[in-house]
């Protein structure tokens, strides 16, 4: 049967946008499979021997549906290995972003390591070179077997391998700390503030949460708009301007505290869309 993905009438942008996705998966067995981190996969074709092994970089996940079966898949970027636990980089930032990168199923998990630029990698760590200048016209160390090769610099292991936010906010705070994914939709539109046919224009702002469960008996099947501002004489798109910085602090991670379990939670997310009619998109689009 073939796949499909779990996604909803906004198309694929929950499986080609890494910001739309948690930054952090768990695996079974404990271990955490951050973007940015490197995965060792063992697969074989229909479980026959020789187990196939698969190294590469995971640059997002989703949720696959098969046989009314859900399972979290990894977008893994291959990389080739040149020597043991040491592999050539990525040509550029814009390979992680590929959207035809192929999807692992999580279940094929054997290690997650952490990329370095140190030889010998330390434990749980596997080491990033490159072609050396001379050699930087062959694209692929098959083209030239005697390719040399060196070790990435600092900044180029940031860009390649980059690390989640709230990842670095998780290790000030404590591994422990569970993350939340909110994802947020905005609406912005004209209504009148009257309820006679006399119009009073005002500009409203609302918001919803696309991609959560409604857990209030009451509000089921409804949207879950929520008001976030009204106002009258002003333009709509200047409504948005304050909520743009606390849009960006979202990206990069907010600490906030979960009432039903008690506990301190990392909130991360990324704005999804912005709807309205046209009047209003033609606004948002153009000025």
């Amino acid at each position: 049967m073939s796949r499909l993905y779990n996604e909803p009438w906004t198309g694929t942008k929950w499986c080609t946008i890494p910001s739309l996705q948690s930054s952090l998966y768990i695996h079974g067995d404990g271990q955490r499979v951050w973007f940015g981190g490197v995965v060792e996969l063992h697969f074989s074709a229909l479980h026959i021997p020789p187990t196939l092994t698969v190294f590469g970089t995971v640059c997002g996940q989703v949720e696959v549906i098969q046989d009314s079966i859900v399972t979290i898949h990894l977008k893994v970027l291959p990389l080739k290995q040149i020597n043991y636990h040491v592999f050539l980089a990525p040509i550029n930032t814009e390979s992680l972003h590929q959207p035809d990168l192929p999807l692992y199923s999580s279940k094929l998990l054997i290690q997650c390591y952490q990329p370095t630029n140190i030889y010998l990698p330390p434990h749980k760590c596997v080491t990033i070179a490159c072609l050396s200048a001379n050699n930087s016209i062959t694209p692929t160390p098959e083209v030239n077997p005697t390719a040399q090769f060196e070790l990435i610099t600092n900044d180029e292991l940031a860009q390649l391998f980059p690390v989640p936010a709230s990842k670095l906010i998780q290790q000030v705070i404590g591994s422990n700390i569970p993350l939340q994914l909110v994802n947020i939709a905005l609406w912005q539109d004209g209504m009148s503030g009257n309820q006679t046919k006399k119009w009073n224009p005002h500009e409203v702002i609302l918001l919803s949460f696309p991609g959560l469960h409604n857990q209030n008996e009451n509000q089921k099947g409804k949207n879950g708009l929520r008001i976030l501002s009204v106002a009258k004489d002003i333009s709509g798109v200047s409504l948005l301007d304050p909520m743009m910085n606390e849009t960006k602090q979202l990206q990069r991670g907010i600490i906030g505290y979960d009432a039903n379990n008690k506990n301190s939670v990392i909130i991360t997310g990324s704005l999804l869309m912005i709807k309205g009619d046209n009047p209003a998109s033609s606004t948002l689009a153009n000025h």
